[in-house]
């Protein structure tokens, strides 16, 4: 059976943590013990390399009731659980987290937990981590419950956590970068500027200031900071990822010969493939879009978390130069290589919208929708796709209401819960939905459109042309 090179590598990591050949002086009963969980080890390779996961599993369950206190045992136990798919992983992580040995423990307390979260089980990660800090308030425990805290959205305590830490190491830069990603995260971009500003001299925060004053359009502001972080840098070495950091950030403020200078610099296996995409964005807008197109060809050949990028904006550019053909055969090439991926399959179907290609964009979304039943971008864009070309209005407003449960608050979705009333004839609830549009951030021109339109067919001359004039200026900024 092929294997995956994740999948082989894995292996050949597995393979090294086994543990050494007892020493002769071990006494004869530890021999018998140490050579019982070699063979087991082995047998659970030979399981993970023919990726026979459910006899893996098995034999870990046994393994897991023999670990004892021994640490390397413990290690290579969850070396495994991170090769499981999380349907075998997570019933044993369960049964390894009742252990004594892992409840009185919070360095295994912490490491189950950051598991449970490779395995995206947050429910049984955050309780781990609140257990770890109970054992011991150190900052490693309650950073990473911080962390959690986080995405799980409990901003209170999560905010908590991070004041803490930082009256235990004020200066500390990953409690600062990562608390200013909290208020950014709760939409409060004043509070995280105001808690980035006072450490101008440390790199990495003033990148993320910078960062902060361009989400808030403080142009000027950050082209003063990006020169104050160019002065800094100068006089440091960096490393491959501050180099991509930075380098987009002198392309956002279109410096592209230092952003030139910078990406063309990353060569490590790591992070070659996002350099060249940086790159190749930097090429186009200098105007030299067969450099670019070079790059992302190169790029379309890398794992998919680089190539299906690369598709998309090889896609975009065609696109932006009124090709729509060949921008839609970009994206039909990548998921020749790789087929029905959500993403191209997305793209394509916006493009074959945009075409009034409106059988092909619906095949396209259904099969998302087939594949992801809660991806909310592709029931949303169905729904308007057919609410735009009146049809299935019904089923338009069902696909749209369930893509709004999903993304609240999202100035699209609710466009298109407006745009979906005023097609079925309901002008009130458009208006409330486009007007509520217009309140979230990342709103588009279109939706001042709508409005106009149902304010009109509302006989509400006076309003509409107020939101006319709103336009003119949105577009013009």
């Amino acid at each position: 059976m092929k294997l995956t090179t994740c999948t082989v590598l894995l292996c050949l990591a597995l393979i090294g943590c086994q543990s050494p050949t007892p020493k002769a002086q071990q006494t004869d009963t530890d021999e018998i013990a140490q050579s019982e969980w070699q063979i087991a080890q082995k047998q659970v390779v030979d399981a993970v390399r023919e990726r026979q996961f459910d006899d893996a599993a098995a034999q870990l369950a046994t393994m897991i009731d023999k670990a004892g206190d021994e640490d390397s045992h413990w290690q290579y136990i969850r070396m495994v659980l991170a090769v499981l798919p999380s349907e075998q992983a997570i019933p044993l992580i369960q049964q390894a987290i009742n252990r004594p040995v892992i409840q009185q423990s919070q360095a295994h307390l912490l490491a189950f937990s950051r598991l449970l979260m490779q395995h995206k089980d947050l429910a049984a990660a955050l309780p781990l981590s609140n257990q770890a800090v109970a054992l011991d308030k150190s900052e490693a425990a309650v950073y990473w419950r911080a962390r959690l805290l986080a995405v799980a959205k409990d901003f209170l305590s999560a905010e908590q956590d991070y004041r803490w830490l930082l009256q235990q190491s004020t200066d500390n830069t990953d409690y600062i970068s990562q608390y200013a990603a909290l208020k950014m995260q709760q939409g409060d971009l004043a509070a995280a500027e105001d808690i980035l500003k006072i450490h101008s001299e440390e790199p990495r925060l003033l990148y993320q200031y910078i960062l902060i004053l361009l989400q808030q359009d403080k142009t000027e502001q950050a082209k003063q900071q990006y020169q104050q972080l160019m002065a800094v840098i100068n006089r440091q070495i960096l490393t491959p990822e501050e180099k991509l950091d930075y380098g987009e950030v002198a392309l956002w403020l279109s410096d592209y010969d230092t952003a030139l200078s910078l990406l063309s610099d990353v060569n490590d296996a790591q992070h070659i493939y996002a350099a060249k995409l940086l790159l190749a964005r930097v090429y186009l807008k200098q105007d030299n879009p067969d450099r670019a197109m070079v790059l992302f060809k190169q790029v379309q050949n890398a794992p998919p978390e680089y190539a299906v990028p690369a598709f998309q904006m090889a896609a975009e550019y065609h696109y932006e130069q009124t090709d729509a053909e060949q921008a839609i055969a970009e994206l039909s090439e990548g998921l020749r290589f790789f087929k029905d991926q959500p993403d191209l399959l997305y793209s394509r179907a916006l493009l074959y919208a945009q075409e009034q290609k409106v059988a092909a964009a619906e095949k396209d979304l259904n099969k998302i929708i087939e594949q992801q039943p809660d991806h909310a971008d592709a029931l949303n864009a169905l729904g308007y796709t057919w609410a735009d070309n009146d049809m299935n209005l019904d089923q338009a407003l069902d696909y749209i209401e369930r893509a709004n449960e999903l993304k609240p608050d999202n100035s699209a979705i609710l466009d298109s819960l407006g745009w979906v009333h005023y097609k079925r004839g309901d002008l009130l609830k458009a208006e409330h939905f486009l007007r509520e549009s217009l309140r979230q951030p990342g709103v588009s021109a279109e939706t001042y459109e709508h409005l106009i339109v149902v304010l009109e067919a509302q006989n509400k001359a006076n309003e509409a042309d107020l939101i006319r004039q709103k336009l003119k200026a949105f577009l013009a900024d």
